[in-house]
């Protein structure tokens, strides 16, 4: 092969690689909007489903800490914590809704990659109704109050880390926030 050939195949394949580099980020510009956007609603039907008898959502970040102050007529009625645990495959992303008693309302599993059919049971209903009126007080131990799922431990204690997360961070920035403008 002459050098004449190979500086030919050079040029070649950087021009398809620009060319393609351009496509990737033209298609780029044209949906990130639109994923942002179905992103947000997503979130908004999960915090509505949470909390159905909240009126507004107000998303608050403390001590880069997110979570959403759920409110009825103006008064507060609870809070829905972002929070996550370790999970088979990776880290579980949760919305856990907690009320002003302190007890968790609802959990939602927001991002998972755990195996399908086996890790992935921890979506399920049955599987996160376990966790409505739990508070910060009870024990959330797997194999005590909380079930395990065969096959899938570390995806159960995953949740049951996020969810028992979620609660301190409730106790800390939501009940702590509110004594503190008292």
């Amino acid at each position: 092969m002459l050098m004449k050939d190979v500086f030919k195949l050079s040029v070649t394949l950087a021009l398809i690689c620009a060319i393609a580099g351009a496509a990737l980020a033209a298609t780029y510009s044209v949906t990130s909007a639109v994923i942002s956007e179905r992103k947000q609603a997503e979130l908004q039907r999960a915090l509505g489903e949470l909390f159905p008898m909240a009126d507004k959502f107000e998303e608050t970040s403390r001590d880069n800490i997110t979570y959403f102050l759920a409110t009825k007529d103006g008064k507060l009625v609870g809070a829905i914590m972002q929070s996550a645990g370790g999970g088979y495959a990776g880290p579980i992303s949760l919305l856990v809704a907690v009320d002003m008693a302190g007890a968790v309302r609802g959990v939602r599993i927001t991002g998972q990659r755990e195996t399908p059919g086996i890790g992935d049971r921890v979506t399920a209903p049955a599987f996160l109704g376990q966790f409505t009126g739990k508070t910060v007080r009870d024990p959330l131990a797997v194999g005590g109050d909380i079930q395990a799922i065969s096959g899938a431990t570390l995806s159960v204690r995953g949740v049951t880390t996020g969810v028992r997360n979620a609660l301190a961070l409730f106790q800390q920035h939501v009940l702590g926030g509110l004594r503190l403008f008292r």
